[in-house]
């Protein structure tokens, strides 16, 4: 144990607390690969929930599973009752693991107005919520910038509509899971788009409903910033970094890559690693950082129990974002148990 440790330690409980808020470790984020369509999940989704000692290492890194809230519907014969309870759950209730819903209902319900829809989700969502799953975060993907279309037609929807149908869903959620935190997954400043009327209109009408709008994360694929694309830098990712940081919101960057996500899950693993060290380099310091895919890759999330080596999967990536946000003399001083949940295994 450290000599600062103890002198911490001779603070007294509150101040202690209060240091270890005030210095706490970012968090990482997951969101299992979609692969762009209906119905996508890893070959290897099942598998890593009944054989957890394949990522206990990784579980030990990882701070938020983000699930796609479609992934609970009746359409996903490999997503039982059964398999909640018996595994997914436990195993992220072991590894205190907090879990957030990546959901784009509220666009639905803003912009379409599509009533049924939103009452089919809840149907999921009571679903997970009578097998015990506790929800802590509620992504709203794409709330304020995906377009509206209609067939081949890009219609006009307000951000008004948008936030509109944000409150109406958020408030439902509510009532299923009241201590839920509300965020946006967004894309505005990665379109070149004017964004901080947007954000702060959006946190001032979720605020004035009572509703905890608590983070922004950041949609962008890792080499839009290398290339440039709509005067994207990492300066300008710090920028929208400040300003949310700024409307008293956490930060959160996606690390992701469409070019990558093409190729293999050892390209993907290599890009988004890079994209992190760039960041950081360029003084970028998130809340959240969030790995995610749509792509073709990466395909493997685990390794077999056995296999010491070999692929890229993505809890390599996880323990590899671990290790390069959290430097060893932060996690020297952290209390015994914080260390147990981070460390390996």
């Amino acid at each position: 144990m450290s000599v600062k440790y103890l002198k911490l330690k001779l603070l007294g409980p509150a101040l202690l607390l209060a240091f270890w808020a005030a210095a706490a470790v970012a968090g990482i984020w997951y969101e299992d690969n979609s692969f762009a369509r209906r119905g996508g999940l890893p070959e290897d989704f099942v598998y890593k929930f009944q054989q957890p000692e394949s990522w206990k290492a990784a579980r030990g890194g990882l701070d938020v599973y983000q699930f796609r809230v479609n992934m609970f519907n009746r359409n996903y014969p490999q997503i039982t009752d059964e398999f909640l309870t018996k595994h997914m759950i436990p195993v992220l209730k072991d590894g205190r693991i907090k879990v957030a819903l990546d959901t784009a209902g509220p666009l639905l319900s803003g912009c379409k107005n599509r009533a049924r829809r939103i009452d089919v989700e809840f149907e999921w969502i009571s679903r997970i919520k009578r097998a015990g799953l506790d929800v802590h975060y509620v992504s709203l993907q794409s709330l304020l910038s995906k377009p509206y279309r209609e067939g081949r037609n890009v219609l006009d929807c307000p951000i008004a509509e948008r936030v509109k149908g944000g409150i109406a869903y958020a408030e439902k959620f509510a009532a299923v899971y009241p201590n839920a935190e509300f965020g946006l997954i967004d894309a505005l400043p990665s379109k070149g788009q004017p964004y901080k009327e947007a954000y702060k209109y959006t946190r001032d009408m979720f605020q004035s409903r009572n509703i905890p709008l608590k983070y922004i994360h950041l949609d962008l694929s890792i080499e839009m910033v290398w290339n440039g694309n709509n005067g994207l830098s990492w300066k300008k990712v710090i920028e929208v970094e400040e300003y949310v940081k700024k409307l008293g919101l956490k930060f959160g960057l996606l690390f992701t890559s469409r070019q990558s996500g093409q190729i293999s899950d050892e390209a993907f693993y290599k890009t988004i690693v890079s994209g992190l060290e760039d960041y950081r380099r360029a003084g970028g310091a998130a809340d959240h950082y969030i790995i995610i895919s749509w792509f073709p890759y990466p395909r493997q999330t685990v390794r077999r129990v056995g296999e010491v080596a070999g692929g890229y999967p993505v809890t390599d990536a996880i323990l590899e974002f671990s290790r390069r946000i959290e430097s060893p003399a932060r996690v020297e001083e952290m209390p015994v148990r914080q260390q147990q949940r981070r460390g390996g295994g």
